[in-house]
């Protein structure tokens, strides 16, 4: 991710921190697909646009 590292895994969760010290927490509930309301917000918490989000996911 975009300036994070990886902190730890707790149950289906994974938390990430940037070194400005801000955390995101992103589910992991296998092949669950994570519904957009959730995904917007994990992208505004990133710090990116949903233009940004998705430019990096056509470059993938």
């Amino acid at each position: 991710m975009q300036g994070f590292t990886w902190v730890r895994r707790q149950g289906s969760y994974n938390t990430f921190r940037a070194v400005d010290g801000r955390i995101v927490v992103i589910p992991d509930h296998g092949s669950q697909v994570i519904v957009r309301p959730l995904l917007r917000k994990i992208v505004h918490d990133i710090g990116l646009t949903v233009d940004e989000y998705n430019r990096l996911i056509d470059s993938l």
